[in-house]
């Protein structure tokens, strides 16, 4: 109830194997912060999605790259709509 817990290990993974669809989900809460620290971060998955209700930065000293399957035409898009 009241205190902290600390895991220390070499490695610590978790795992939640469900069966069927809406199974297998680890929910992480944090009523203050959460601070992921690490050399390389990595995140896969099917549907990504990143939400703020106030806002979002990006903050980096070095390249930041985006990649994706399919291209939007955004000029076009102004010019139909007679956008500057």
């Amino acid at each position: 109830q009241n205190g902290d817990i600390t895991l220390r290990a070499r490695n610590i993974n978790f795992e939640a194997n469900g069966s069927g669809n809406k199974d297998g989900q680890i929910l992480i809460d944090g009523n203050r912060l959460i601070d992921i620290k690490a050399p390389d971060v990595k995140v896969q998955a099917e549907k990504y999605t990143l939400r703020a209700t106030q806002e979002i930065d990006q903050v980096t000293s070095g390249f930041l790259k985006t990649l994706s399957g399919f291209q939007l035409n955004v000029m076009s898009y102004r010019e139909e709509w007679q956008m500057s």
